[in-house]
């Protein structure tokens, strides 16, 4: 089963998180743990990097999608929400 969590910090256990290029950032840092993405993969966490309106997954290949605390239908300062 693959599940991806749109905006994922490593809060939902199995799960692929999705996070802009942003994270790619030295400075950036989770909002949940204060971590950096680096330490967020050492404890195990998987990660896409990738704007939400353009993940690389084949037509429905994902079985479920987590959206917690993302943005529907509007746009923010880190670009697009779920559409």
């Amino acid at each position: 089963m693959l599940r991806v969590n749109l905006g994922g910090e490593g809060e939902s256990p199995g799960v692929i998180n999705q996070q802009g290029p942003w994270a790619l950032d030295p400075a950036w840092r989770s909002s949940r743990e204060g971590k950096t993405l680096r330490e967020l993969r050492a404890d195990g966490h998987r990660f896409i990097i990738a704007v939400n309106t353009q993940l690389p997954f084949a037509s429905n290949a994902v079985d479920e999608v987590i959206t917690n605390n993302v943005p529907i239908d509007r746009v923010t300062f880190l670009g697009p929400g779920v559409q």
